[in-house]
This record gives structure tokens, sequence and C-alpha cells, in this order.
């Protein structure tokens, strides 16, 4: 049971050395295809009382913006290693947009929090991703320098979207030394999660 292949999405205006280790990690784990993806869109200009105030997508700035994208591709093949092979993507468009429809090729999907918030032209939104892609997502916290999954915690509610989320994660739950399932639904003790 594993995952065939996994998805790192990183934001093109940070780089994290260790994100990317994690990512690499969990693809070595499960011996799976690892993609990375970024996106960037150009800001399109402003028309006010048909005056065009700022116009900022011209083929300099297109040319800018594929330079980043490929640099950031370099960053993260280096930050992969030359063991670990690669399969970099990146686009001119709305990063949300381009994570959602791209996740249709991965089984996983890597993103680190905290760093995804903010500007919609440059940064992927994670909840609407989430929503959006249909696929399971594994958000990796800022700090976190390894990912090794030995205990897995599973908040158990009796709905399809739980038992859709556990069976998704049975890969992480296979290699886990320990699991535990916690019900979360209200006003109950625990009678719901024990007769699964």
């Amino acid at each position: 049971m594993s995952y065939a292949t996994l998805m790192a999405w990183v934001n093109v205006d940070h780089v994290s050395k260790q994100f990317v280790g994690v990512a690499t990690g969990v693809a070595n784990k499960f011996a799976t295809n690892l993609i990375g993806l970024s996106a960037v869109a150009i800001v399109p200009p402003l028309v006010a009382e048909g005056v065009v105030i700022v116009d900022n997508a011209t083929e300099f700035d297109i040319g800018k913006v594929k330079a980043s994208l490929a640099t950031v591709g370099n960053k993260v093949q280096a930050a992969v290693g030359s063991g670990r092979q690669i399969e970099w993507r990146s686009v001119i468009e709305y990063p949300t947009e381009t994570l959602i429809s791209e996740a249709r090729c991965a089984d996983l999907i890597v993103i680190e929090s905290g760093r995804s918030a903010g500007d919609m032209y440059r940064s992927a939104a994670v909840g609407a991703a989430i929503l959006g892609a249909g696929r399971p997502f594994l958000v990796v916290p800022a700090a976190v320098k390894s990912l090794t999954a030995d205990h897995v915690m599973i908040g158990w509610k009796d709905t399809r979207e739980a038992r859709r989320a556990v069976q998704d994660a049975l890969p992480f739950l296979h290699e886990a030394k320990r699991v535990t399932a916690g019900d979360m639904r209200e006003g109950t003790d625990g009678d719901g999660a024990r007769s699964c």
C-alpha cells in the first residue's frame, strides 16, 4: 500500500530547504514519483474610467516571472539532491487554480503551512485548494524538519468524509507504529469509535 505520485507545492517567494527535505523524505518513504509545482500570476492592468493606471504585463515582466520560476525549480532540485529525480512544473497562472488543476496528477499533495496566505497572485490558498482538489493533502508546519509518522491520530466522525480521509491515509497508517482513533462526535462517550 503506497502512493504512486507525490506533489510538493513550493511558494515562489520562499523555497524552504527544510520543507523540500520533508517532502522528499515522504516521497522516499513510499518510493513515489516526486513532482514540484509552483505558479505566479501577473497582476492585470488596472483600468479606471478608460485609462490604464498600471500596466505591468510587459514582455520584460513575463520574462522576469519565467526566470524566477526557473530559479525556484533549480533551488528545489538542489534541495532534493542529485540522487533523486523530481519533475518540475511551473506556470504563469493563479496559484490556487493551478494547484487544483494539477492535483489530478498526484496521489498526495504536500504543502507548507504558513507560507500560503496572502497574495492571490503569488501564493496558493490552502483551504480552497484542499476543497477544490479532491485529493489528500499533507499540510506540513514550517517548524517540522522531518516526518516519521510513527504515531498517527485519527479524529473520527462517522461521515463519508472521515471514511475517505482514513482511506487516503492508509499508507501512513500501515507504516505507523501506533494509531490512535478519537471519536469527534458531540455528546458521545466514544462508543461510536469502539463499535467500528
